[in-house]
């Protein structure tokens, strides 16, 4: 089968726009650092790791005598408080009085429901992808089809 210069030409193009895509794809392909926090996450995590994180931190014993608790705290008093950060940026806040063990409990279950979640983010931008480029690619080539079927009903035999 010999192919004409339209029809070279839409394969050309669409090789070209399916190399845009794939670059773009894979710049922005999910992995642990990029997918962002969602609600449903907690809910996923195991129920030792729920309690752990429903603690709460202990209040703050009133200021010595003499002093009116102002200055403290503009000096970085504040309640008892622990940050842990995650690889996707989300970070919980969770009771200073927490062992250590309890946080790694904390940050080992939200990593695995993070890689739970990862295969499907991924599979979802890989089905994307494809649709972003066969959309357009089949889209032009049915236009070019419906425009020479146009043209050639004008022409005389």
């Amino acid at each position: 089968m010999k192919l004409g210069g339209w029809w070279r030409l839409w394969i050309a193009l669409s090789v070209i726009y399916g190399c845009l895509v794939a670059v773009y794809t894979f710049n922005t392909f999910p992995s642990l650092e990029n997918i962002p926090h969602s609600d449903e996450y907690l809910s996923m995590m195991s129920t030792q790791a729920k309690q752990i994180i429903s603690i709460k931190a202990r209040p703050l014993p009133p200021p010595p005598k003499g002093e009116s608790g102002l200055g403290p705290l503009f000096m970085g008093r504040g309640p008892d408080e622990r940050f842990l950060s995650m690889q996707n940026g989300f970070t919980f806040t969770l009771a200073g009085h927490l062992t250590s063990e309890q946080r790694n409990i904390v940050a080992h279950e939200y990593t695995r429901v993070l890689y739970s979640v990862l295969p499907s983010a991924q599979l979802g931008a890989i089905l994307t992808a494809l649709l972003a480029w066969l959309g357009p690619v089949i889209a032009v080539c049915f236009l070019g089809l419906t425009a020479r079927w146009v043209i050639k009903g004008f022409w005389k035999s």
